[in-house]
């Protein structure tokens, strides 16, 4: 039982990692998303004036 305890933990571990890292890269992705966003909101500002 110990083992096999030990074992879920570190994998446990392994996926919180991966998870934070998962998240530092949507929040990139986001960003970028987000500034793409502003410079299409300008073009269409700039169509209607």
């Amino acid at each position: 039982m110990s083992g096999h305890e030990s074992r879920e933990l570190r994998s446990n571990k392994k996926n919180k990692e991966i998870s934070k890292t998962k998240e530092v890269t949507t929040t990139k992705k986001a960003i970028k998303t987000k500034k793409k966003v502003k410079k299409t909101r300008k073009s269409k500002t700039e169509m209607e004036l």
